[in-house]
Order: C-alpha cells, then structure tokens, then sequence
C-alpha cells in the first residue's frame, strides 16, 4: 500500500498515561468579604473635610519657599587651612565646597573679628591698565597682592585654632 492509501484504516494512538491529573482550583479575581469581619472599620469623617470649616486665621501661615530672604553669609562659611599645616587661606567658602568629615574640633571660643564682613571677602577685579601712545605691548597685567590686614588676619585666627587642633588625637 501507498501511504496515502486506505488511510482511515490506520490507528494512530498513543499510549495513554497511567498518572492522573490534578485539576488546579481557580481563583476568582475579585473576593466578596461579608460585612463586620476582621478588616471591617466604621466609617468616619475624613480630615479633609474639616479643613472648610476652619476660620482663615486658625490656618498655619506659609512662608515663600526661596532663599532670597536669607543673608548672603547664611549660605558661606568662614574656612581657614590653616595656613601654616595645608596652606589654606582664610576665606569664604560655599557650602556645596565643603567636604565634611566626622573629625569634630570644639572652636566655639575662637573670636573672628567683626569687620570679617562680605565687602572683606569679596574678590578684588583685576582691572587691565589703559594704554597710552606708544605702550601697547609694554602693558603688564595688574597682580594680586594679600594687604597686610589680611596677612595680620590669618595669623591671629591661625594662632587660636592651631592649638584646638593638635588637641584632637
């Protein structure tokens, strides 16, 4: 016979297998829970709604969120090297520069004179000078000098701070 012939004669069947099947248990989406069981809580006023009944001036009154009120010293502060063990200048520093570290120095005694003021601290422009006739390429730029206030400065906040340092192990 072909293998197209007389087809309907041939049984294919597989062996059936002895091992019967279990038939999960299905498991609806949405659960129905009688009322007055254990997550069941009476219903109550929510806070939202007192929030209408109360007079304007009970309010908490919010402030504008922005930093333009604060001073401008709010937001430095005052770091020194010192000078003499990390050759650091006694300067205002942002606090986003500012590495903190876990080493604490008491330094509330140490007293910074009071014209430390922003006008002090504030970066001098270097201006370039006019050239007159005949001096153009001989102009030199101006160079910035530490005033000895400043040098008279860094020595006396040094001198305070040096020995609160070498008193922390």
């Amino acid at each position: 016979m072909y293998s197209r012939k007389a087809m309907y004669k041939r049984k294919y069947s597989a062996t059936k297998s002895r091992i019967k099947k279990i038939k999960k248990e299905k498991f609806l989406a949405t659960v129905t829970k009688p009322v007055g069981e254990d997550n069941w809580y009476p219903a109550c006023e929510r806070a939202a709604s007192q929030h209408h009944s109360r007079d304007h001036s009970d309010h908490p009154h919010r402030t504008p969120q922005s930093k333009s009120g604060f001073p401008e010293a709010a937001e430095q502060w005052l770091a020194t090297g010192p000078l003499v063990l990390n050759r650091g200048p006694l300067q205002r520093t942002h606090q986003k520069c500012v590495i903190v570290t876990s080493v604490k120095t008491g330094i509330s005694k140490v007293k910074i004179p009071k014209h430390h003021t922003n006008a002090y601290f504030k970066k001098k422009k270097l201006r370039k000078p006019s050239c007159q006739k005949g001096e153009i390429f001989d102009t030199e730029k101006e160079k910035y000098e530490i005033s000895e206030q400043r040098k008279i400065d860094q020595k006396a906040v040094n001198s305070q701070i040096l020995p609160k340092i070498k008193a922390v192990p």
